[in-house]
């Protein structure tokens, strides 16, 4: 149920990514990522300027704010040292909401590494969501300079006023799994409901009654081993408790283990008082199926004349209330940053979600005033994630409660003329995707139908249709990419009009004031490609822009005025300054899913001057697949019985499943399909009538009690009817099986045998003649019994049973 919060937080975040589209490029020996770390860091990043103004930008990944959350203070703080301070023109820090500035600039001054403390001005939280440091740099002389940035913390308090809203899941299916079984997100937040499943396309997925199915998503994780590192994010409040604040402030313990500031706090002046300090870690980035194999901290700490005052004076890794590891003695006297290496003990990935660092003193009867600092922490996670694929829902801007279910979709075959013969046409395939997909379809016969075949793997290893082997009549595919188009945007005054001498599209609003040219890059790719593009950016510098959008998302049709903010808030890349206004060939590159997708490319002229080609000029260099692009077709024609087609790619063991059923039912797959060893296999019964009996045989066993029944109520003809289906299950195929289905009115005998409940029939007997269930005189039934026929059938066991019609095998 919803229920009204309010919290206030501060949440620091150390820099994620570095983008050197200003020309900004950290040397080889230090690479930029050597600069993702906080205001403590030791390492750096270092970066040679040029004698014209470069840039580079490090982002925040500033997430876990709630959406709707009143930002009331940002701070900053970043650690930087210059070669030399004689010969810059230009050697600054300073905070950007993408390409706006935000508060002044800061120089850095020092040769030796120093903490600045920036300018920010004021924030929202969407500005955050685009948060970027960069740092600017330009020598005046020929000298090598250069600039080093050891790292940067960035820390946001916030006030969130709104409402929590719960997120339920449940199953209501036998092949598919939903959770968490709860959560709580806040107002404008995401949830994400995971559905674990062998078979996506047996179930279908409710939110709150309505059908979501087509707005679940697969997702496919990568296993290996990775390091999580962390400052603390959060100081809780709730547990700590001292006497007052010596030194600094909470937040300054929401840094590295090495900082240069701390919190330093006063015990109470009573015998065996206590005193706790305690901070928070978000490790909300680890997978929630991470396998936890180390965890470890260091921290900043000391105490006041260590041994005289307190007798216990511990730091320690907490689970909540619940210690864990090895709790470390602080050491350390007076002002004097001690380092503490803790041992974090064992974890389990839930346990991280409340992992929390401790410092606890206890006094002994001295009362005398006393106090201890911290100065930060840096944990350490070490942890594997195994390969794992699975479907998620997730739910944007949640503003309600959501119950999401889960259940199995109930299958109804398809109408079909009665005056039409129809064929099955079954499908399985390893290593491979096929369009009809995986599973059974129905097809008039005479058509003729073409399989389109994407392999993971080149190896063919079997190609087979009703057990005959194929593989010569594969037609194999290069997979071309389609050219892209170029299209004038909508409602755009001007676009883009291609050179064929140059190859580049040219913007037509050449010397037009207060213009913009907007056009549309379609791209309709087989396969998720490295698209990159080739540009010339040459008018005047500051005032024209030529600016690049992220893929689907549409650029506006307007100009930027001069020193006027920019019209479009969400883009790639804006070519504003110097370093993008030259007559040089740039690039730009994106990876662009598969699919139809679009690039929006404008070019903004201001007022006033012309200068250069004033126009922006680009070409699409190069489309490069990142994943298999060759697919293979195979052709039915005239297509007269069913068909069973496998397609096996790779080196790869499998087993045959095989099922067949009577004329008084549908089954889903109907024929053979092919399975990994351990993988699920599921078979879907529907009878002609709801009513009918059903038996399943697998291997000459009898399975028919392990049949699962579903229904549900739909229209049929105008008609509300009662479909049934039956699920017949196998958890993990390890063999082969053959699967045999009968469906029968209740009651009713099935043919060749006419015993019934143990007990041989006598007078009537009912059968399907030409398609019509029939009551027949057992008088007029004849059978044949070892190879003569007579029409004494009671008490007797035949081989054949005939009458003047057509009897239907069952």
């Amino acid at each position: 149920m919803s229920r009204p919060i309010s919290i206030t937080s501060s949440v620091t975040f150390i820099p994620s990514s570095y983008d050197s589209t200003g020309s900004l490029t950290a040397t080889t020996n230090n690479p930029a990522s050597n600069g993702y770390g906080d205001s403590g860091s030791t390492t750096y990043a270092q970066f040679s300027a040029a004698t014209t103004s470069r840039y580079g930008t490090y982002s925040f990944n500033v997430t876990g704010i709630p959406q709707g959350a009143t930002i009331n203070s940002v701070s900053c703080r970043a650690k930087a040292s210059v070669s030399s301070t004689s010969s810059f023109t230009t050697r600054t820090l300073q905070l950007y909401a993408n390409n706006t500035a935000k508060g002044s600039s800061t120089t850095i001054s020092g040769t030796s590494a120093t903490a600045y403390t920036l300018s920010v001005g004021t924030w929202t939280l969407s500005e955050l969501a685009n948060c970027r440091l960069r740092i600017t740099a330009q020598r005046g002389g020929n000298n090598n300079r250069s600039i080093n940035f050891y790292g940067a913390t960035l820390v946001v308090n916030y006030t969130y006023n709104g409402t929590a809203y719960t997120i339920s899941a449940s199953s209501e299916s036998i092949v598919a799994t939903a959770s968490p079984s709860t959560q709580e997100v806040m107002s404008g937040e995401t949830g994400a409901v995971r559905i674990d499943t062998s078979d996506f396309t047996s179930i279908i997925v409710e939110d709150n009654g309505v059908d979501v199915t087509s707005q679940v998503t697969y997702i496919d994780v990568t296993g290996g081993s990775y390091t999580f590192t962390g400052i603390p994010t959060s100081y809780d409040a709730s547990r700590s408790s001292y006497d007052g604040i010596y030194e600094g402030s909470t937040s300054d313990g929401l840094a590295d283990y090495n900082s240069g500031s701390r919190v330093c706090v006063y015990v109470p002046q009573t015998a065996y008082a206590e005193a706790r300090l305690v901070y928070n870690f978000d490790c909300s980035s680890i997978p929630q199926n991470a396998i936890i194999t180390s965890v470890s901290c260091m921290a900043g700490a000391a105490c006041y004349s260590n041994g005289q005052y307190f007798d216990t004076r511990t730091i320690q890794l907490y689970n909540g209330n619940t210690a864990k590891g090895t709790a470390g003695t602080i050491s350390g006297t007076g002002n004097s940053n001690t380092a503490h290496n803790i041992n974090g003990g064992s974890w389990t990935r839930s346990e991280l979600n409340n992992i929390q660092i401790v410092l606890y003193i206890q006094r002994g009867n001295n009362t005398t005033q006393a106090s201890f600092s911290f100065w930060g922490a840096r944990l350490t996670v070490e942890y594997t994630v195994q390969t794992d694929s699975y479907y998620q829902y997730e739910i944007t801007g949640v503003s309600a409660d959501h119950d999401v279910v889960v259940k199995d979709y109930i299958y109804i075959p398809p109408e079909e003329d009665p005056t039409k013969t129809y064929y099955s046409l079954t499908i399985s395939s390893i290593n491979a995707t096929t369009d009809p997909s995986r599973g059974t379809t129905r097809v008039e016969s005479g058509d003729s139908q073409t399989i389109t075949i994407y392999p993971d793997d080149p190896l063919v290893t079997l190609i087979t249709d009703n057990g005959v082997d194929v593989s010569s009549q594969l037609v194999q595919h290069g997979g071309a990419i389609p050219t892209p188009t170029v299209t004038t945007a909508q409602g755009a005054s001007y676009g883009f009009n291609y050179s064929a001498s140059t190859g580049y599209y040219v913007s037509t609003n050449k010397g037009v004031s207060t213009s913009a040219a907007v056009c549309v890059v379609g791209f309709n790719l087989p396969v998720r490609c490295l698209v990159t593009i080739q540009y010339i950016n040459y008018a005047e510098a500051t005032y024209d822009f030529g600016i690049f959008g992220n893929i689907d998302v549409p650029l506006t049709n307007n100009y930027k005025p001069a020193n006027g903010s920019m019209p479009d808030s969400d883009y790639k890349l804006a070519c504003n300054t110097n370093a993008y206004n030259t007559s040089s060939v740039q690039t730009i590159t994106y990876e662009i899913p598969s699919g139809q997708h679009e690039v929006y490319i404008k070019f903004s002229k201001d007022e006033a001057t012309n200068s250069n080609n004033d126009t922006l000029q680009f070409k699409i260099a190069s489309i490069e697949p990142l994943e298999t692009n060759n697919y293979y077709t195979y052709d039915l024609s005239n297509i007269s019985g069913n068909h069973s087609l496998i397609f096996i790619f790779g080196n790869v063991s499998y087993y045959f499943v095989n099922s067949s059923a009577n004329n008084n039912c549908v089954i889903q797959p109907n024929g053979s399909m092919v399975y990994l060893p351990g993988e699920t296999y599921m078979l879907t019964i529907v009878p002609d009538e709801s009513g009918y009996t059903v038996t399943a045989n697998d291997n000459n066993s009898d399975v028919t009690a392990y049949l699962e029944r579903k229904e549900a109520v739909v229209e049929k003809g105008g008609v509300q009817t009662t479909v049934v289906n039956y699920i017949y299950k196998i958890n993990s195929v390890n063999t082969g099986h053959t699967i045999n289905v009968s469906a029968y009115p209740q009651g009713q005998s099935i043919l060749p045998s006419i015993k019934v409940n143990g007990v041989w029939t006598s007078g009537t007997l009912k059968m399907k003649l030409n398609g019509v269930w029939t009551t027949l005189n057992i008088a007029n039934v004849y059978g044949k019994s070892s190879g003569t026929w007579t029409d004494s059938i009671e008490g007797m066991s035949f081989d054949v049973l005939k009458f003047g019609g057509i009897i239907e095998e069952q």
